[in-house]
């Protein structure tokens, strides 16, 4: 017989190994602990659906059983089919089936680490109003390779959560126009100045804000290249490109290799980023850089 400390340990263990896993938003993210939300949730949706012309309210006491097929009540939930993230802009009240229409507020709303969880707050449309009301209580955790919500129930009828194709990286991310064509020379007059995408560093890029999704604008630079420009380009000396095959297709994302040339190296060092087609644009998710003076360059 097992003696009663160490049953007493093995539990706490347990208990312990459970709470991680919690912590870590890996309970969620299991297909057996979230429900799917996938019947006409899409922000391109109308709000009276075809066709009996109904709208459907997420919770489980709705009058006239206009409760959405796929509403399980509070829990966590993954969207899937047209829509697939919750969207943080609004979609305009009278969408995705339903009359208030449930969306996410906030640039920084999803987390960009595997497994980590962030707190919550949804807004209901109804009207001219975007937040007509607010929900608390909500959750987001990033999965890897998808999004679960943390969905309470909803205020009222009809109320519903609505989705979108669009990425969250879309509509969140920081700006990098200062000098970074691959026409730009690697040093800028007067001063012979060569910038560096590192924080705190006296030669710190005017517009690098540390690791994070970015889009390129401006003159000359409108996403990455796709071949190596050589060295000594974008205003720097160790100049970033991204190495790959091929570029994701609409609202899908993918890991690619970014190498920075120097000398007659095309990658003479690499990190790993991301890429994500935003229909109109890509974003990049750009790490830390090796050093100075090592930058991320764009083109047209």
């Amino acid at each position: 017989m097992i003696p009663y400390e160490r049953r007493i340990g093995n539990v706490a263990l347990l208990i312990l190994i459970l709470g991680i896993q919690q912590a870590n938003g890996q309970d969620e993210c299991e297909a057996a602990n979230h429900n799917i939300l996938d019947d006409r949730r899409s922000v391109n949706d109308p709000g009276f659906l075809p066709p009996d012309g109904k709208r459907y309210c997420d919770r489980m006491d709705a009058q006239n059983k206009n409760t959405s097929p796929d509403w399980k009540g509070p829990g966590w939930y993954r969207f899937e089919g047209k829509a697939t993230f919750m969207p943080m802009k609004t979609p305009g009240a009278g969408r995705c089936g339903t009359g208030h229409t449930g969306w996410l507020p906030g640039r920084n709303t999803h987390p960009f680490k595997k497994y980590e969880t962030k707190d919550v707050t949804y807004a209901w449309h109804w009207g001219d109003n975007e937040f007509y009301q607010q929900t608390n209580g909500g959750k987001v955790t990033d999965c890897g390779d998808f999004y679960v919500y943390y969905l309470p129930e909803p205020p009222d009828c009809d109320y519903r959560y609505c989705g979108t194709p669009t990425r969250p990286e879309c509509n969140s991310y920081k700006v990098l126009n200062v000098y970074r064509s691959i026409n730009d020379p690697g040093f800028i007059e007067p001063n012979k100045v060569r910038y560096c995408d590192k924080v705190d560093y006296f030669k710190q890029s005017p517009d690098w804000e540390g690791p994070g999704w970015y889009r390129f604008e401006g003159e000359g630079a409108t996403e990455m290249p796709i071949s190596s420009p050589g060295p000594q380009r974008c205003a720097t000396g160790h100049t970033g490109w991204m190495r790959t095959d091929s570029l994701p297709s609409e609202y899908e994302s993918k890991s690619v290799t970014i190498c920075f040339a120097w000398g007659t190296n095309d990658c003479y060092q690499s990190v790993t980023g991301k890429v994500s087609n935003c229909k109109d644009f890509f974003v990049y998710y750009l790490p830390r850089t090796p050093g100075c003076d090592y930058r991320y360059c764009g083109t047209t």
